[in-house]
C-alpha cells in the first residue's frame, strides 16, 4: 500500500465542487492535510495557500508571488469577498464572473 502525501491530496482536491458530496470531500481532503502537512515543513503550503490554490487553478497561482498570496488570503481572513474580487482581477486579469466564482469556491473551502 502506497503513502498519501500532501500532493496526493491537493491533486485530488476539486477545484468547483458541484455538490454537498464534493464539498465533503474537499472539506475532508483539507482535514487530512492539516494531520500529514504542518506549516513547519520548509517549502510547504499552508491549509489557507492550497485553499487559494485550489480555488483559483494551479497555473494563476504559480503566476502570483508570495506578498499577493499573502494579501488575497487577508481579504479572506477579513470576509471581504468584494475586496477579494477587484483585487484577484487587478492582479489576473479575470473577468468579474470568473473572479466572483473563485470567490464563491474559495469561501465555500
Amino acid at each position: 500500500m502506497g503513502t498519501i502525501t500532501s500532493q496526493w491530496i491537493v491533486e485530488r482536491l476539486i477545484t468547483t465542487p458541484k455538490n454537498e458530496f464534493e464539498s465533503g470531500m474537499n472539506s475532508a481532503y483539507i482535514s487530512i492535510l492539516k494531520e500529514i502537512a504542518p506549516k513547519s515543513v520548509p517549502n510547504q503550503l499552508s491549509i489557507d495557500e492550497v485553499k487559494l490554490k485550489t480555488a483559483v487553478g494551479d497555473v494563476t497561482f504559480r503566476n502570483l508571488n508570495q506578498s499577493e498570496i499573502d494579501e488575497l488570503l487577508a481579504y479572506r481572513s477579513r470576509n471581504e469577498k468584494l475586496g477579494f474580487v477587484r483585487r484577484l482581477k487587478e492582479l489576473t486579469g479575470c473577468g468579474l464572473r470568473e473572479g466572483k466564482d473563485i470567490a464563491d469556491t474559495l469561501w465555500q473551502l
